[in-house]
């Protein structure tokens, strides 16, 4: 196949979950589609590995090729500095990317809120996760351990309680304490309760548990958590979704009033509602879900011609309160997403030809081919309605996912670092 992949594989490990952080303001609840299509643009063009977040007015915050913080509005029309303001968002400790698709929040510290104070002036000991409304999630380190780390003696934090308080820094609780087991990128937020998962011993599965942000309720819900189910509900404040197809860690966990959905250590899909109840929507030899409306997809095993097992072969959806499974593909392709009822995935017309193509999932056939190339090509983002991918190099391009416009990024900051390195792009010199 044409197009990387590897990008279908980690795909299926994103984090496209449901409200983690506060409401947003009235000015970005209240955007047109033409607005937020602006956005999704902007989003779009910008260095994935850049990119730090959007806060509640529109501003796009990123790091230029010299790391200092700059921010551009959401339509594209002013960048400026803003390396003097000060920021927090989702950074659990030992973390090295900029931004994390869970969560692509950024909030203001001011000085009447001493607790994102000290979580901005304090980031060694505590360290900013969420903010839900007034509530401020964070983890708090407790306890050292001398650790060698070539000739030098280090002592990282290997105790640690997950804290919550109020932003005036009142009624602050412990949810939970660590002992070095917590997966920071399973933590999500939903309807006032915290999801986290503790890793097995053995390092693989882990123990899924809720607990209400008052500190009351904690309560283990499984304990054969493998990975998440992946939502397209947003994650931009005014509820775009941006989501990058490479270089995340485990996703988070997906709670939809109550019930959960996750991929258990049997490889099997599950969801638990709240009053405990487990129904299987999905078995073994499937992957890359992903909830869209009330449904489920996924796609199954296929043998490729040496044999060999591939997650290439029909793309099905359940609904999410389980039945039957639908059929809706029959060819070989690889499954990029699902979104308002249609189905997109990738496959080989004819040899050297690469087809990004998209199927209604009514049951009607109706399809609509996106794009064809015959140059290798690989997905690098998803956000809104359009899908970046590059063809190597600094050639990178976003189409729109019905087709009608297919057009090169105006890509920000410029690849212009390490020094020295060819590029193509004119605004390195």
């Amino acid at each position: 196949m044409k197009i990387w992949k590897g990008f279908i594989a980690v795909a299926a490990a994103l984090s496209l979950l449901t409200g983690q952080v506060g409401a947003a303001t009235a000015q970005q609840a209240g955007l047109t589609g033409a607005q937020k299509d602006a956005m999704a643009q902007t989003l779009a063009d910008a260095d994935e590995n850049q990119l730090l977040g959007v806060d509640e007015s529109g501003w796009i915050y990123y790091q230029d090729s010299d790391w200092m913080t700059r921010k551009r509005y959401s339509d594209g029309t002013q960048d400026e500095p803003a390396d003097g303001e000060k920021l927090l968002y989702f950074t659990p400790p030992g973390s090295y990317s900029l931004r994390d698709n869970r969560n692509m929040a950024v909030v203001h510290v001011r000085d009447d809120q001493p607790l994102l104070k000290r979580l901005y002036e304090h980031d060694f000991q505590d360290r900013f996760l969420f903010k839900s409304g007034s509530s401020v999630v964070y983890w708090h380190g407790t306890g050292k351990e001398s650790v060698s780390f070539g000739d030098e003696e280090i002592e990282p934090y290997t105790q640690e309680n997950v804290n919550v308080g109020n932003v005036d820094g009142s009624g602050i609780k412990t949810l939970f304490a660590d002992a070095g087991r917590l997966d920071y990128y399973t933590m999500s937020v939903h309807d006032g309760y915290l999801y986290y998962v503790l890793t097995h011993e053995d390092g693989y599965g882990g123990d899924l548990y809720r607990v209400g942000l008052d500190g009351k309720g904690r309560k283990k819900i499984a304990g054969d958590y493998a990975d998440s189910v992946a939502s397209n509900a947003g994650n931009v404040p005014g509820g775009l979704r941006c989501e990058a197809l490479f270089g995340d860690k485990s996703g988070p966990v997906l709670a939809i009033n109550g019930t959960v959905f996750y991929r258990s250590t049997d490889h099997a899909v599950y969801r638990i509602g709240a009053d405990g109840k487990k129904t299987k929507l999905a078995g073994k030899g499937t992957a890359h879900y992903i909830v869209d409306g009330g449904w489920m997809y996924y796609n199954t095993e296929a043998v490729d011609e040496e044999g060999g097992l591939s997650y290439t072969g029909p793309i099905y959806r359940v609904k999410l309160g389980g039945g039957k499974p639908v059929k809706l593909t029959g060819i070989r392709a690889n499954f990029v997403t699902a979104k308002d009822g249609w189905i997109y995935y990738e496959y080989d017309a004819v040899e050297g030809t690469g087809v990004l193509e998209r199927k209604k999932a009514d049951g009607s056939g109706l399809k609509q081919r996106i794009m064809s190339l015959e140059d290798h090509w690989f997905g690098t983002k998803l956000v809104g309605d359009w899908f970046v991918y590059s063809l190597g190099d600094d050639d990178d391009y976003r189409v729109k996912l019905d087709g009608s416009r297919n057009v090169a990024l105006k890509r920000y900051p410029p690849k212009c670092r390490p020094q020295g390195w060819p590029t193509n792009d004119p605004a390195c010199g």
